[in-house]
């Protein structure tokens, strides 16, 4: 399963990726957290998961479980904010 999800991330990271605040294929707004890029058109569910999961990754657990188990958006959000801040983090730390 984890590398099931992983694999969709990594396909909706590189599809995602554009140099301009607007997807190229004209998807809207791209959603970009501490200059990480998380797509676009993202709800506001998924934004507030991205800064829990990177809050979480940063070392300040954050998580509304509630959201978490009942909200799809938010789940994707925070596993996403949880791996890619983490990933940034252990850059740091070399």
């Amino acid at each position: 399963m984890k590398a099931l999800v992983l694999s969709i991330w990594i396909g909706l990271f590189f599809t995602a990726c554009t140099s301009s605040g607007v997807n190229s294929a004209g998807g809207g707004e791209i959603y970009t957290y501490k200059g990480m890029n998380f797509g676009s058109n993202r709800t506001t569910s998924f934004k507030r998961g991205v800064v829990d999961g990177c809050d979480t990754a940063a070392g300040d657990y954050r998580k509304d479980h509630n959201a978490f188990n009942v909200d799809q958006n938010y789940r994707m959000g925070w596993g996403d904010g949880r791996l890619q801040c983490y990933d940034i983090s252990k850059e740091k730390d070399r």
